[in-house]
């Protein structure tokens, strides 16, 4: 970890012994102590309850809930393939709706419901996302 770390902020244009990491989580204070040292960092910023900031995190952030699914969809049927999975998507997103207001009593009129399509390449492991299909003329 202390390696990705060097590398990612070396390439970045950072020194990590300019900065102070700062711990969160329960076990939290104990790994980035231990990173720190393995650095060479002398500072490490330790909020009182460590463990609370995450479960703050929770409390005070707006609720979600994903529903991803996966599809492989050949190039050649490109058009056709982003119309159905964006059909899917719908019908996945009008499912997740009515999970949410009948499991969790959730008011339907607030929720927002966005779709994402990613494009990974065969053979690649890069995934890049991809706009909605303009609509037919």
């Amino acid at each position: 970890m202390a390696r990705a770390i060097r590398i990612i902020s070396v390439q970045r244009g950072h020194d990590p012994h300019n900065h102070a990491p700062m711990a969160f989580g329960g076990a939290g204070p104990l790994h980035t102590v231990r990173l720190a040292r393995e650095l060479r960092i002398l500072t490490v910023i330790i909020p009182r309850s460590p463990g609370i900031l995450c479960a703050m995190g929770l409390l005070l952030s707006d609720a979600r809930a994903d529903f991803p699914a996966t599809r492989l969809t050949p190039l050649n049927t490109l058009r056709r393939g982003f119309t159905r999975a964006y059909e899917r998507m719908h019908g996945f997103a009008v499912a997740g709706e009515r999970i949410l207001c009948v499991t969790f009593g959730v008011n339907a009129t607030g929720l927002v419901q966005r779709a994402r399509l990613t494009e990974r390449h065969g053979g690649g492991h890069r995934q890049d996302d991809v706009p909605p299909w303009p609509a037919e003329p």
